[in-house]
């Protein structure tokens, strides 16, 4: 079965957010694959992340549709590479940042954010202490594979690696 390389950017944040969990608490060595992901859903997988407060449980329903719809197009293909991408949690703090100092109408995109960083904030931000002389190089990296696979006008908060 031949799965687009791109296909995360098709994936909700909530079908992401959900894969991602299953992947990072379960405990096998085996790869996490759609039909798994399918199979807890049957239980009580989202009202646990409900009750973490990962998913809304208005969401329930719309992320077993569109895994249902996964699986039915891509089988039990690993999970893995239909999760979308997040920022780090440096990266994450930079983006919030941007987000809480934003004057523009609307929400800051990732373009946005790398031209903040290049116009002094990773500067202010070492000088406070947000983040660590040697990790500026890392931050400039993080972002412009974003844009690489996303886009300069994608928006920035979609990738915060936390909800």
């Amino acid at each position: 079965m031949n799965i687009p390389e791109d296909i995360s950017e098709e994936v909700s944040s909530e079908l992401s957010v959900t894969l991602q969990y299953v992947i990072s608490t379960t405990q096998d060595d085996l790869p996490v694959t759609l039909l798994m992901v399918q199979a807890m859903m049957e239980t009580d997988l989202l009202e646990e992340m409900s009750d973490n407060g990962l998913i809304d449980p208005a969401d329930h329903d719309s992320v077993s549709e569109e895994l249902d719809a996964l699986v039915e197009s891509f089988g039990d293909a690993a999970a893995n590479g239909f999760v979308r991408p997040q920022a780090s949690e440096i990266l994450s703090n930079v983006i919030e940042n941007c987000i809480d100092h934003n004057s523009d109408a609307g929400p800051p995109t990732l373009g946005q954010v790398r031209r903040a960083l290049h116009d002094g904030l990773v500067s202010e931000l070492i000088s406070i202490g947000e983040i660590e002389d040697g990790e500026e190089q890392a931050i400039y990296d993080e972002i412009d594979r974003l844009i690489d696979l996303h886009g300069d006008s994608a928006p920035a908060g979609e990738f915060l690696a936390y909800p």
